[in-house]
């Protein structure tokens, strides 16, 4: 149905009806991830935007936005409307090297790319700050900073994953992926579900997992945090 959806040979309200099942259910799973972290002892780097419900002021904000730059790509629509805020971005206590630079580091932190959806006054304020500025608001496409890129969400100066709008497609492509040129929204949103929240968690932790295999013991930190973590991204 997907491919259909992209290729626009659908109704708009078959979209409509096939993007909100998906991000009802991206939902879901996100609660779960959010839960199993929790549960781990996982040390947030943002603890107040983790989670946020979405809210009948964001349904006025999408509301606001389209009537400025036209109808959303259904599948950021729904997402906005039915996910809202995620902020994964963290690491476990004693890991090292860290997911997330907290202060002054000796080592890089890993890049795994936690997810992160912005609610959407979010995208509102995106595009007032677009249209205050005269020499950014006469060049279209808007290309709106749907999310931090990997480099920020470990702490440390990056760019970002952006969305150009307005956009035809139901699924739009996330612009600036590392190592997924071309990806859409929904394709990354289910990578970074696949792999427990992290689109590269699997790859990072697999390796840092063998790398330190001689290290780590059954019975040392290090190692219960990586089984710990091995756990969470095999959901």
């Amino acid at each position: 149905m997907w491919d259909e959806l992209r290729q626009q040979t659908v109704s708009a309200a078959d979209a409509t009806v096939v993007t909100e099942l998906t991000m009802r259910r991206v939902a879901r799973n996100v609660d779960v991830v959010v839960s199993r972290l929790r549960a781990a002892g996982w040390q947030w780097a943002y603890p107040e935007t983790a989670r946020q419900a979405p809210t009948d002021a964001g349904l006025q904000a999408i509301t606001a936005v389209e009537e400025r730059v036209g109808p959303l790509p259904a599948a950021l629509r729904a997402c906005l409307m039915h996910v809202s805020e995620v902020w994964l971005c963290g690491t476990l206590p004693g890991w090292e090297p860290p997911w997330f630079a907290f202060g002054d580091l000796e080592t890089y932190p890993v890049t795994a790319d936690p997810l992160v959806l912005p609610p959407a006054a979010w995208l509102a304020a995106a595009l007032a700050e677009w249209d205050r500025n005269e020499w950014m608001e006469t060049k279209r496409p808007w290309r709106f900073g749907f999310a931090p890129d990997e480099q920020h969400k470990a702490g440390i100066s990056g760019g970002t994953h952006d969305i150009l709008l307005p956009h035809a497609t139901a699924d739009p492509q996330l612009l600036g992926v590392e190592h997924r040129d071309g990806v859409t929204l929904v394709k990354y949103l289910r990578a970074c579900l696949a792999n427990g929240g992290f689109c590269r968690g699997r790859v990072h932790a697999r390796a840092a997992a063998a790398a330190r295999r001689d290290q780590r013991g059954t019975g040392s930190v290090l190692g219960q945090l990586m089984q710990v973590v091995l756990h969470i991204i095999c959901i």
